[in-house]
């Protein structure tokens, strides 16, 4: 049986993500929102015994202010390290 596990999930106009509140944050970057409320955008981070149940602003690791979704979607693509992007024509996505 497969399982995919998602390491990274970039959220940008939903709605606000709450998250787990723990006696014990297991990621440094990931105390000061423990139990807190992130609004969009955010980022959902991989975390062990979580899943993505973790979220923080995306623009601790994204700088989206003024960029069209397209540019967005690269900027992700990016941060993810994504070696090839794929072939996408831009005003079909827009």
């Amino acid at each position: 049986m497969r399982k995919a596990y998602v390491l990274r999930r970039l959220d940008i106009d939903g709605a606000t993500h709450t998250n787990p509140e723990v006696e014990n944050v297991s990621l440094p970057l990931l105390e000061k929102y423990n139990g807190m409320e992130i609004s969009s955008p955010h980022l959902h981070l991989y975390v062990e015994g979580f899943g993505e149940k973790w979220a923080v602003p995306a623009e601790l690791f994204l700088t989206l202010e003024g960029k069209d979704l397209y540019e967005i979607m690269e900027e992700f693509f990016r941060y993810c390290n994504v070696k090839k992007m794929p072939r996408i024509i831009k005003s079909l996505f827009i």
